[in-house]
């Protein structure tokens, strides 16, 4: 009986893990490989249709935000089911100096592999970087 139990509850606590709109993806240097340790950008929907998008790295046990954009827009979509060039920014005021904190994504879509994976290179401002699926 304390095995269903367990098992109804890390049914329950994986069904919400899964239920958030957050997708995560790994990031790396231009010029190199990536990190041992996960360097993260997850891209979390929110309710309004805004988007939160979080900086963080991911150790064993514990997690670090480095930084946060809240209520960032899709400014821009991928018209190819294979491609990513989301662009997510801020849509008003136009007149705006935080109009420069701009991020887009230049990536491929691989749907031959189980799961899909994603890979290509996103530029957080002036900074690019290369990402992958995690």
């Amino acid at each position: 009986m304390k095995y269903l139990m367990i098992l109804a509850i890390a049914a329950i606590c994986g069904a919400n893990a899964f239920a958030s709109n957050e997708t995560c993806y790994q990031l790396g240097r231009v010029d190199g490989g990536y990190s041992r340790t996960a360097e993260l950008m997850c891209i979390e929907e929110q309710a309004n249709g805004t988007y939160n998008i979080e900086l963080k790295i991911n150790e064993i046990g514990s997690e670090t935000i480095i930084a946060t954009f809240n209520n960032l827009n899709l400014l821009r979509s991928a018209k190819c089911m294979e491609c990513n060039a989301d662009l997510y920014g801020i849509a008003n005021p136009s007149n705006s100096i935080f109009n420069e904190i701009s991020i887009l994504f230049n990536g491929t879509r691989n749907f031959g592999t189980k799961p899909m994976t994603e890979s290509g290179t996103v530029s957080i401002g002036t900074n690019k970087f290369t990402y992958r699926s995690f």
